[in-house]
């Protein structure tokens, strides 16, 4: 009978000592499970914040793209209106060769009225052309836009969506996540902003004057009135007259008067025309006189 009792309590000995176990086990599992939830909750929180940052890094290489097709626009408006000056100069001379072919009605004054007439048609052939450019450099920074327009839209969503898990994870996340929703509008307001004043730098016409002082290899170096220096690029559709006739760059000779219109293309001045009077030119009035 005592041995009986004796393996009973040894029994229920054994039987409370595993109870305890298997609550210590239960009980590190429980810590273990929350363990695991705060870290899911706070790795879907650096989740959405790398999701939003990769969101974000799209809205900025889109924003380069934009960038460069506005810049490409105003390069094409730019060419546009230099060749459109260029053909209204072929235009005048066709019709002056024209009228002197009807005067004199030679056969050198018939090819030379016929040879202006091709000249002209092949500049307007140019402009032609370079509105088609501008067409399509118009179409490409409206697709450029667009697609922006949308980046920023999923990038905004990518930014709500990160707010409401950090959030849940960490309240100090939450504050930063807030200032980055007010930076991030205020960084897109920026950029519209940016590219309206760049639009409308880009595309102004502005025009000067001054001596050459060096001319060739597609430059033009001006030396104004206030006596500061102003350098030109100069390209096949700038519009180029020597005193008042169709001529090219490399007629152009250092200490000419000149006026110049021009665009600034990304800090860069891009002529649309230029008009020189060479040195030789001027003395010819008062002789005119005098006679």
């Amino acid at each position: 009978m005592r041995n009986t009792v004796l393996a009973a309590g040894f029994a229920l000995s054994l039987g409370c000592a595993m109870f305890g176990q298997d609550q210590r086990a239960e009980s590190k599992s429980e810590t273990r499970t929350a363990q695991d939830q705060a870290q899911q909750s706070l790795q879907q929180a650096a989740d959405a914040q790398k999701k939003a940052a990769d969101e974000q890094a799209k809205v900025d290489q889109l924003q380069q793209n934009v960038t460069q097709k506005q810049k490409e626009l105003a390069d094409a408006q730019a060419s546009l209106r230099a060749q459109i000056s260029n053909a209204e100069q072929a235009q005048r001379d066709a019709q002056s060769a024209t009228e002197t072919s009807q005067q004199s009605r030679s056969q050198k004054s018939l090819q030379q009225a016929a040879d202006a007439q091709k000249t002209a048609a092949d500049e307007q052939a140019k402009v032609e052309q370079a509105q088609q450019n501008v067409t399509q450099k118009q179409k490409e920074l409206a697709d450029a836009q667009a697609q922006l327009r949308g980046q920023v839209a999923r990038a905004e969503q990518a930014q709500r969506d990160a707010q409401t898990t950090t959030q849940t994870g960490q309240q100090e996340a939450q504050l930063q996540q807030q200032q980055a929703v007010q930076t991030q509008r205020t960084e897109t307001q920026q950029m519209t902003n940016l590219n309206q004043e760049r639009a409308q730098s880009w595309t102004k016409e502005q025009s000067a004057q001054g001596k050459v002082v060096r001319a060739g290899n597609g430059q033009l170096e001006l030396r104004t009135p206030d006596l500061g220096l102003l350098n030109l690029q100069v390209s096949d559709a700038t519009a180029v007259t020597l005193n008042g006739q169709t001529s090219s760059m490399s007629q152009v000779r250092p200490g000419s008067d000149v006026r110049a219109s021009y665009q600034l293309v990304d800090g860069q001045a891009k002529a649309l025309k230029i008009d020189v009077t060479s040195k030789g030119s001027a003395p010819t009035q008062p002789q005119e006189q005098s006679k």
